[in-house]
């Protein structure tokens, strides 16, 4: 009976993760994932087209590489690339997402009728410009795909984002619109694409040892409460990351942390986030290559 009951919820989590492009909803890279997703204001990588197409203008020219163990067996991939020269920039990513062996069941039976599995796919493109002195503005364009057992659904989106320096170098406010546009059906049920609105801001200081960075960010979804996340960063002589985080308003998680090293042109972050109600918890690999 356990395995029966294991096996329905994990087959019903499936079908509310792939019905509306769930992807879309997590974090692509470690170190956004540790600082509780707060994520457009942190990401002048590999990720920022990802997340707020405004950053990729700062971005720096470098390749990501993303591994994600999150919840119920859903693993994600990530791969992203970015090249910004402080007035403009563009960056590149594809994410991919999947719930393997699935076990398929019209009624409570110990033997399955079929495995299957879902998956998501996202590839984007985003552009960024500085407009002036301080005000960067972006633009993103992005072509989904998932698919669940027999049936799947394409979709297309579009990304807005901005970014405001208040004082160069130590105080940025931030703001983006993520997933706007349409998605066709599965058989014969509408999918809907998570609408996501995020502002943010991040202040960043010296300190003895080296740097802290604190951000703080607001995320509205659709037909969804706000929810509020925040981190915190300290770096350590330019080559060590402590990471921590925490979100407002889930019932099944809300802490999370992690850390970075940094040497040469290359660089490696992991994060780590516990599920409440017996769900498990969530690991993040990120290597980075820096030019």
């Amino acid at each position: 009976m356990k395995r029966i009951i294991s096996s329905l919820l994990i087959l019903s989590a499936a079908l509310c993760y792939a019905s509306g492009f769930q992807t879309l909803r997590m974090a692509a890279d470690s170190r956004t994932a540790s600082m509780g997703f707060t994520a457009t204001s942190l990401t002048s990588t590999g990720a920022s087209a990802y997340y707020n197409p405004a950053t990729a203008a700062d971005a720096h020219h470098e390749l990501m590489f993303s591994l994600q163990n999150w919840i119920q067996d859903v693993q994600s991939r990530f791969v992203g690339y970015s090249k910004g020269n402080g007035a403009s920039g563009w960056g590149s990513y594809l994410y991919y997402s999947e719930i393997a062996e699935i076990q398929h069941r019209l009624n409570p039976t110990i033997d399955p009728i079929a495995i299957f599995s879902a998956y998501d796919l996202a590839f984007g493109l985003a552009y960024g410009h500085r407009i002036t002195e301080d005000i960067s503005l972006g633009v993103g364009a992005k072509l989904l795909y998932e698919k669940i057992y027999l049936n799947s659904a394409w979709g297309a989106a579009g990304d807005f984002g901005v970014t405001w320096s208040v004082i160069p170098g130590s105080f940025l406010l931030t703001g983006a619109v993520q997933n706007i546009g349409k998605a066709s059906k599965h058989v014969n049920e509408a999918t809907d694409l998570p609408l996501i609105n995020r502002a943010g801001a991040a202040f960043k200081h010296a300190v003895p040892f080296g740097s802290m960075m604190i951000s703080a960010e607001g995320i509205k979804e659709k037909d969804t409460p706000l929810h509020w996340g925040f981190g915190c960063e300290l770096l350590f002589q330019d080559y060590l990351f402590i990471r921590g985080g925490y979100q407002t308003g889930y019932e099944d998680r809300s802490v999370s942390g992690g850390f970075g090293l940094k040497y040469s042109h290359y660089g490696f972050d992991y994060s780590y986030a516990p599920f409440e109600s017996g769900l498990g918890d969530a690991s993040h690999f990120t290597l980075r290559i820096l030019w």
